[in-house]
């Protein structure tokens, strides 16, 4: 979490100790290096929006948001979100059932580094 008061509420912490989550607690002003979308996803998506080709007339609202969205489609797959999360050093357990949510230590400590500069 980011730290932001209310998400830190008393009422919410119990909430997450009583179902066995763990909360991991953000840098200030350091959530942006962590969100996975931010780290990988939307750099993908980007890099592909002028190579999308529509049927709507070119410089209309319809023809940007079309390229947008099959910008999103194509930067977004079962691989590329595992990666994104990486990125932020968090990693799947499957070796559980469910799978759980885990975080590598050492790659989120290169992430605070990063961010913190």
């Amino acid at each position: 979490m980011d730290g932001y008061g209310p998400h830190c509420a008393d009422e919410l912490t119990n909430l997450f100790k009583k179902n066995n989550i763990d909360i991991l607690l953000l840098p200030a002003h350091a959530s942006h290096g962590f969100q996975p979308l931010d780290l990988s996803t939307f750099h993908a998506m980007m890099s592909r929006v002028k190579q999308m080709q529509t049927s709507f007339e070119k410089g209309t609202q319809g023809h940007q948001i079309q390229r947008a969205i099959m910008a999103l489609h194509a930067a977004t797959n079962l691989i590329s979100n595992i990666t994104a999360f990486r990125k932020g050093g968090i990693t799947q357990d499957c070796t559980k059932t469910p799978a759980i949510a885990t975080i590598n230590e050492f790659r989120f400590q290169q992430q605070v580094e990063k961010v913190q500069g």
